[in-house]
C-alpha cells in the first residue's frame, strides 16, 4: 500500500512539473481565427487610414478579418510570389486570403497558423 501511494504521488508530481501548461486540443474552427498569445493581452488598434500608409515591400501591412498583420518580412517567402501579397499592402485582404488570391481553394491551416505570427493588432 505504501509503495502504491509513493508511485501515485510520483506520477502526479511528474504530471504537474512536466505538463503544467497541457491543454486538450481546441476546436479546429476556433483555432483558425485565434490571435497568438502575445496579441491577446493588449491588442493595439489601427485605423484603415493608418494601415493604408504601409504599402511598400519593406513595410507591408494587411487587414484580414478584422486583424492587422505586418507581412513585410514574408513577401519574398510567399509561395505564390511577392506580387500576390504586395497587391494588398495597406488594404483589406480578407477576401483574397479566404480565396487564396482569387482561387476557390482556401489557404491551408498551416498558412493560417503562419499568418498569426505576423499579427500586430486589430482594425479599429
Amino acid at each position: 500500500m505504501v509503495t502504491t501511494t509513493i508511485i501515485a504521488a510520483t506520477v502526479i508530481t511528474i504530471a504537474i512539473v512536466v505538463y503544467p501548461s497541457f491543454q486538450p486540443p481546441r476546436d479546429q474552427q476556433a483555432f483558425q481565427n485565434m490571435p497568438t498569445s502575445s496579441s491577446t493581452s493588449a491588442s493595439k488598434t489601427y485605423s484603415m487610414t493608418e494601415i493604408a500608409q504601409h504599402t511598400t515591400e519593406h513595410d507591408c501591412w494587411l487587414a484580414i478579418d478584422g486583424s492587422v498583420y505586418d507581412v513585410s518580412g514574408f513577401l519574398s517567402d510567399h509561395p505564390g510570389g511577392n506580387d500576390t501579397i504586395f497587391a494588398f499592402c495597406g488594404k483589406d485582404a480578407s477576401e483574397a486570403f479566404a480565396r487564396r488570391g482569387g482561387q476557390e481553394v482556401p489557404h491551408s491551416n498551416e498558412a493560417k497558423t503562419l499568418l498569426q505570427t505576423f499579427y500586430i493588432g486589430i482594425v479599429q
